[in-house]
């Protein structure tokens, strides 16, 4: 019909001549078809359609009819639709297809288009005389589609991730698993047999939302065993960003960790195996490696003061003393480890134990007491703070003070990479400028991309600027994975003398 009906017809088909059914041989077998005004483009249209030379061609009838399956519908029509004349009519075949369809329906409620109507499984539209959203802009806002319906409610894509206080969290269930595990690129738990999964990274992080109504002081209970014992070394649990030691368990152990509710009600728990073993993966007989941890049943929140579950922030303590010698000695054999595995050298002119030369009655920042003063760091040390805690751990560290509440609200919760690194990088570039003796040595890369983006803003780059932050905030996520597994070790250090301060407290 069209090879009748145009002066120039342009057809882009996939290339099927000789094949059985062939749709091209059918057309062009046909007594009928005029072969004078038709121009064939063959091949797969997502790599024919953005290479065809349109110059500025315009057309009148548009028919989108080529591969189903999503994007490429809307892929066609992103190429095609500037090319249509004002008066001109839009093909749309297939519309039962869900995602064609819904691209229908947006377009005939716009004002580049009038509908023609639907006929069977086909849609028609025509292009009216007004503006439409150009081809090299945005202009989401002025799309009927859009601003009839903005904003849309976000719940319906939150996955449900509530709880009831006393029943069982159970992933080895695909949907639990899909609800409340939160994702990353491998999968961190694994069904290993009926009611037991599996830690398969170094990391595994679920999340659950607690009822409106749960009371202030709550437990989270789970039993587990070790699946190997140097995976069990430095492995501990964190909820809400607080850690507790998770001990080695040859046999099934019961665990139970207090902890009071959150005022949203979001839980996020992760239980880290830093020192987790690269195991082949036999099931999917992948070439990939999984790092095993730990064996888990029976996960459930309930409130806290059941018999067995400590309360208040005593819960998972394992150190109490009355000797403040015995402290004082603890205190400093677990710093002695902490410098022997992270080795540095003291700043001139401070302590490196200042919270146990002062004054009983002085009161010392927490953060000040986990960070021994010294003049070389590593940034990984500094990356094993999270949430609101990181601010003033980097501030201390490198500028001997807490963080002031702008630095605070620039680093947000403390757990994205990127405003964690560029505040460490600024506070260092503070003190080279300064010839302050206090370094982060291994930033390297990180700093010069950093200093770029300032001197490009600087100049007025806006372009420049943008790639080179991008390019940054790709180099921090890189920098902080590859140092999860001495963060993972660096915390379980923290989390002795964060024990041994607790203890102290009571003396």
């Amino acid at each position: 019909m069209f090879s009748h009906m145009a002066r120039r017809h342009f057809v882009f088909a996939y290339d099927d001549r000789g094949a059985d059914g062939s749709s091209v041989d059918l057309v062009q077998q046909d007594p009928e078809f005029k072969t004078e005004t038709t121009t064939w483009i063959f091949g797969p249209t997502q790599k024919t359609l953005p290479t065809f030379a349109f110059d500025d061609l315009l057309v009148d009838v548009i028919l989108i009819d080529g591969p189903h399956g999503y994007p490429f519908p809307h892929f066609e029509y992103a190429i095609l639709y500037d090319k249509l004349k004002p008066g001109g009519v839009l093909i749309l075949d297939d519309v039962h297809i869900p995602s064609i369809g819904n691209m229908y329906d947006l377009l005939r409620e716009d004002r580049m288009y009038e509908e023609i109507g639907v006929i069977a499984t086909t849609g028609l539209l025509r292009r009216t005389g007004i503006e439409g959203v150009p081809p090299d802009g945005d202009h989401w806002y002025e799309q009927s589609y859009n601003y009839m319906r903005f904003p849309l409610p976000v719940n319906k894509y939150k996955p449900n991730r509530s709880v009831t206080l006393g029943s069982i969290l159970d992933l080895t269930n695909s949907d639990m698993r899909a609800r409340h595990v939160v994702k990353s690129i491998e999968p961190a738990f694994e069904v290993f047999e009926s009611g037991v999964i599996q830690t398969t990274d170094i990391g595994a992080t679920f999340e659950v939302e607690l009822p409106s109504k749960a009371p202030e002081q709550l437990s989270l209970r789970f039993s587990y065993r070790s699946i190997h014992r140097d995976a069990a070394e430095g492995a501990f649990v964190s909820i809400n960003g607080r850690k507790w030691p998770l001990a080695y368990a040859p046999d099934w152990s019961s665990a139970e960790f207090a902890f009071e509710r959150p005022e949203n009600g979001r839980v996020i728990v992760t239980l880290t195996h830093p020192k987790a073993i690269p195991e082949h993966d036999r099931q999917t007989k992948r070439y990939e490696f999984r790092r095993l941890g730990s064996f888990l049943k029976g996960i459930s929140f309930a409130a806290a003061g059941a018999p067995g579950i400590p309360k208040d922030s005593e819960a998972a303590q394992p150190l109490s003393n009355s000797d403040a010698g015995t402290l004082k000695s603890r205190v400093s054999a677990t710093l002695a480890e902490y410098a022997k595995r992270f080795k540095y050298s003291a700043a001139p002119g401070v302590s490196e134990h200042p919270y146990l030369e002062s004054s009983a009655g002085e009161p010392i920042s927490e953060m000040h007491a986990l960070l021994p003063r010294k003049a070389n760091w590593s940034i990984a040390e500094l990356l094993a703070f999270e949430g609101a805690e990181f601010a003033d751990a980097a501030a201390w560290a490198l500028a001997g003070r807490p963080a002031t509440a702008d630095e605070r609200l620039s680093v947000g919760d403390g757990n994205r990479a990127g405003a964690k690194v560029e505040f460490v990088v600024a506070l260092d570039h503070a003190n080279r400028k300064a010839r302050n003796s206090i370094r982060v040595l291994d930033l390297g890369f990180g700093r010069r991309m950093w200093r770029t983006a300032r001197f490009f803003e600087r100049s007025g780059w806006s372009a420049a600027a943008r790639i080179t932050k991008s390019l940054f905030r790709n180099h921090a996520r890189r920098l902080v994975e590859r140092n999860v597994a001495v963060t993972a070790q660096i915390q379980h250090l923290q989390l002795l003398i964060r024990s041994v301060r607790f203890a102290a407290k009571k003396v």
